[in-house]
């Protein structure tokens, strides 16, 4: 999970420093002591056994404090171990956290603490919630428009449930998760935030809107994810024939089966049952130029190399950089448009 902006992932750089030094020191060197207290159970039966040394019982806490401190997080780990997934603890620099729907194995850094791993293994134990529920573990089978709907609802609503837990977890006095997940990402917990009433009450749908928006606000993560699953992955990988390319970009779906299946409540209610196509909107479907230039190099390789059909759709979403400079134009302009018009405009000069 990347950080929100420079300064905070500088700050997370200077944390995982500290934690690789000490948890790496004591990882493979945990020497009992004489009057040791009892080790903690494990409260939920997860199979921790890719967790060593120290890390197992690290492993263990942080499970157990998720659990007895956040109905929402023993929801998602108690599903983590009905679907037989291994939790993993290792040293590792760029990311959290992690989940393969096909190893079946969900890996948390060790080199980040207790507090920050409480909230990663939150969003990671959502990511198995939504492959439980049907959603395609590899958004690249769908069609690209389909992928980017799908890829960026995933973790948006990752996102928006670790801030559940933490919120949840806050409200029954362990307050460091939310802590760190506030200095992490403040758009999505101040949108979160905003929406909550009374900070004693339950988590709401439109709070889950709230995180889930916060995720898409940042621009930063956004691009991100783009160019490192959807630009320089998926689309790279669909021409290698070792991946099958003809499993790529094949499968359509909507906004509304994307967030009745991903975006659910603890009840399994839709939190976007008033805005099923909330997906639709121009914002949450621009890709960059870069990107768009990625998708006509793999599409043309894939119909000259492998004779397949053209995925067309991605000739239908809006460029980013062509939205930003309409938001850009003066209140007073005489050529502003609205979102729809914007598209429609990008779609012609696109020749099509």
């Amino acid at each position: 999970r990347s950080s929100a902006a420079s300064d905070v992932y500088k700050r997370q750089k200077q944390q995982q420093a500290f934690f690789m030094t000490q948890n790496l020191n004591n990882a493979f060197n945990a020497q009992p002591a004489e009057n040791a207290e009892q080790p903690e159970e494990l409260l939920i039966p997860i199979d921790i056994s890719r967790c060593y040394g120290n890390n197992k019982q690290r492993a263990v806490h942080i499970i157990n404090t998720v659990a007895k401190n956040s109905p929402l997080g023993r929801e998602l780990l108690e599903n983590v171990a009905k679907e037989g997934y291994q939790i993993a603890m290792f040293g590792a620099c760029g990311w959290g956290g992690m989940v393969s729907e096909s190893t079946k194995i969900l890996s948390l850094n060790c080199c980040f603490s207790d507090n920050q791993l409480m909230q990663i293994i939150g969003h990671e134990a959502r990511h198995v919630q939504q492959f439980t529920n049907g959603i395609d573990s590899d958004c690249n089978h769908y069609t690209f428009k389909g992928a980017v709907m799908s890829h960026r609802a995933k973790e948006a609503d990752a996102e928006a449930a670790s801030c559940a837990v933490c919120y949840e977890m806050k409200q029954n006095g362990v307050d460091g998760p939310w802590k760190e997940f506030e200095a992490d990402v403040p758009l999505i917990a101040k949108g979160f935030m905003a929406a909550c009433k009374d900070e004693k009450a339950p988590v709401t749908h439109k709070m889950l809107q709230g995180g889930f928006e916060g995720w898409y606000q940042n621009e930063e993560m956004v691009l991100r994810y783009e160019y490192g699953y959807l630009r320089d992955g998926g689309l790279n990988y669909s021409w290698d024939e070792r991946n099958h390319p003809e499993t790529y970009y094949i499968k359509p779906v909507t906004s509304r089966q994307i967030v009745e299946t991903v975006c659910r409540d603890p009840a399994g209610k839709c939190y976007w049952s008033d805005n099923p196509d909330v997906l639709e909107q121009p914002e949450k479907l621009a890709i960059t130029e870069s990107t768009l230039k990625k998708c006509r190099q793999a599409f043309m390789i894939r119909k000259n190399g492998f004779n397949l059909e053209e995925d067309k759709t991605y000739q239908t979403l809006p460029l980013r950089e062509e939205l930003k400079a309409q938001k850009q134009k003066p209140a007073n302009s005489n050529s502003s448009m609205p979102a729809a018009a914007v598209a429609r405009l990008m779609a012609a000069r696109r020749g099509r």
